[in-house]
């Protein structure tokens, strides 16, 4: 028997609204004084509150823990990639300057796919005692949005071929046009998206409808083609603002305020995938060498940093724990020259797998791994930076080896324009 969630309780009304609307467009079947199949499965219902204050019905198809439909559905077809600002941008960086933008929603989305007869058992729920089953996609089922982005993509590819314009872009429902300044193509690749969706019987919300024009807000965020610029909805940006005052004359939150603060920063801060910048280009280069009489070099813009690894790290092992030994002159770097690499995205080139993973992944097994990771992390908080890291094998990284490698003929024969000096290693440094 189904959990009764108290929002159903609450707005039962407003429940029973809801499905009747839907029993009407076909897409649920009830109400049955009895089962209907005589093996339905039961899942609760619930109502979610959206942001302009309506709600929507959702079918929690995750309940009971661990012996729910979606417990049930392969994890492999629930994957999904889905359009970014990143991809909102290169679209923008295409159309130009003073290019149109438009855009458009299609309505109900999920309800507009059929679900197969054979699956109807899997979708029952109860209300007011009565008995009903979901006819068509349900907002709940953990597969949803993997087949309706195949719907949208295949709606996309439909548009963008007889169009003939290639400045699409789509997340689940919405959709985004572009176009050059002068040119009729934004305007006319938005009428063939609404014929396609009208052949089709697909729906669109016609409030959601925005014609061409210079800025326009995607996915949370305002594009102007104008100013080139992509920033903060105003509406967004006052209520951000009226929140943290709140928070900030407030003795104690509660955690839903908490958590309402953590939605509404979601998305806030956007890094845009083009503008990560390597730590070659920066000339920002670090090696280790293992073993006795070895250490680590650390090369930026012709300053540098060497040192041996100390006697008594051979004491305790340190000299065998490579991946401790490769990230020791990262977490260096950042410190000494940090100041340099302020508000900068830098992708670390390292030949060590396993660094690669602990730096993306921000965590290690390894105690005196994470010793060392959260100096890094406290370094990126301070100087704004964003780092993650890629594998190259094989790398050659001869500047910083022969720094490593106390090699300093070598050295000054690689980099004759370095400074005369090495940058001083504070002492607090080699007590991670």
């Amino acid at each position: 028997m189904q959990a009764i969630e108290k929002s159903v309780t609450i707005h039962a009304d407003l429940v029973r609204e809801k499905i009747n609307k839907e029993i009407t467009l076909g897409r649920m079947a009830g109400p049955f004084d009895h089962p209907p199949l005589p093996t339905l499965r039961i899942s609760p219902i619930f109502l979610a509150e959206k942001k302009n204050g309506d709600y929507r019905l959702i079918h929690n198809l995750s309940y009971p823990l661990h012996n729910s439909v979606n417990d049930f559905i392969d994890e492999k077809y629930c994957s999904v990639q889905y359009s970014g600002i990143d991809d909102a941008v290169r679209l923008v960086q295409n159309i130009g300057i003073a290019g149109k933008l438009s855009k458009s929603d299609v309505k109900s989305a999920f309800r507009l796919l059929r679900v197969s007869p054979s699956d109807f058992d899997q979708l029952g729920f109860i209300f007011d005692g009565k008995y009903y089953f979901d006819r068509c996609l349900p907002q709940g089922a953990s597969i949803s949005c993997s087949l309706f982005e195949k719907f949208s993509t295949a709606l996309h590819w439909v548009t963008e071929l007889t169009s003939g314009n290639s400045n699409i872009l789509h997340y689940l429902d919405d959709f985004l046009f572009g176009g050059e300044a002068n040119s009729p193509t934004c305007q006319e690749t938005l009428e063939t998206f609404k014929k396609i969706c009208s052949d089709w019987g697909v729906p669109l919300a016609e409030d959601k409808t925005v014609q061409p024009t210079e800025i326009l807000t995607f996915l949370g965020i305002e594009f102007d083609t104008l100013k080139m610029e992509m920033r903060l909805p105003g509406e967004k940006l006052t209520n951000l603002k009226q929140t943290l005052q709140l928070f900030l004359h407030s003795k104690k939150v509660t955690l839903r305020q908490l958590q309402s603060l953590i939605e509404q920063y979601n998305g806030v801060t956007v890094m845009i995938d083009s503008l990560w910048t390597s730590n070659d280009m920066l000339e920002l280069f670090t090696d280790s060498a293992g073993g006795q009489n070895k250490g680590f070099g650390i090369y930026f813009q012709g300053k540098w940093a060497q040192s041996c690894w100390p006697k008594e790290w051979a004491e305790h092992d340190l000299l065998k724990d490579i991946t401790y030994l490769e990230l020791f002159p990262v977490v260096i770097s950042l410190h000494i020259w940090g100041v340099h690499l302020k508000n900068k995205r830098i992708i670390f080139y390292v030949d060590n797998q396993a660094v690669v993973t602990i730096i993306n992944k921000r965590t290690s097994k390894s105690n005196r791994v994470m010793s060392l990771m959260r100096n890094l992390v406290f370094s990126t908080l301070k100087y704004n930076i964003v780092l993650k890291a890629e594998h190259i094998p094989g790398k050659i990284n001869t500047i910083a080896d022969s720094l490593s490698r106390c090699d300093f003929q070598r050295f000054r024969n690689l980099c004759p324009e370095a400074d005369q000096y090495r940058t001083a290693i504070p002492d607090h440094l080699w007590t991670f």
